[in-house]
């Protein structure tokens, strides 16, 4: 989720696309390996921490627009 602020400043697709990578990766492994040992409270906690940091990023970092063909 770093790379998605440079990716509005360089207007970069490829960048963006890492980072959504990156952040799919994380957020999978979060849910599949860390959530499965933690109580009832905590792993919703979790879930709405998560939610409004995609959310937050999301905001900051939108999709980069298409550059225009020369």
């Amino acid at each position: 989720s770093t790379l998605f602020p440079y990716t509005t400043l360089f207007r970069s697709p490829y960048r963006w696309m890492v980072g959504m990578g990156l952040m799919v990766v994380v957020v999978v492994k979060l849910f599949a390996v860390d959530l499965s040992s933690i109580g009832t409270v905590a792993r919703i906690a979790s879930f709405i921490t998560v939610g409004l940091l995609l959310v937050i990023t999301g905001y900051f970092a939108p999709l980069p627009p298409k550059r225009e063909a020369a």
